[in-house]
């Protein structure tokens, strides 16, 4: 069976709970991760370690945060959403985003 999972935003304990659960109940679970790995929960680097390390067979998606996090990393997002959220696409109206979005935790 194929499991989807959303928003994750850095809470990597909460995720190893729900996933071990998943597994207890469907052996042969896929799962797809349909983004914001990062942001707002104190363990991002966690999370995405995790999936990188785990997770080689299963499906991930981008969210709207892990966009922004690109444009800071490398200075152009793949869609329009920084845009959308931040007004302009600029290093200085996407940090301002973020820090209302979870900066200070990631």
């Amino acid at each position: 069976m194929h499991w989807i999972i959303s928003d994750i935003h850095g809470m990597f304990n909460t995720l190893r709970v729900l996933i071990d659960n998943v597994r207890g109940k469907d052996k042969e679970a896929k799962f797809i991760f349909i983004g914001d790995y990062i942001d707002r929960g104190p363990f991002s680097k966690g999370v995405v370690q995790y999936i990188i390390d785990s997770h080689a067979n299963d499906v991930f998606l981008r969210g709207n945060h892990d966009d922004v996090f690109d444009f800071l990393i490398n200075g152009q997002c793949v869609s329009k959403l920084a845009e959308l959220m931040c007004g302009s696409v600029t290093f200085d109206a996407v940090v301002r985003w973020w820090m209302f979005n979870g900066i200070p935790n990631t």
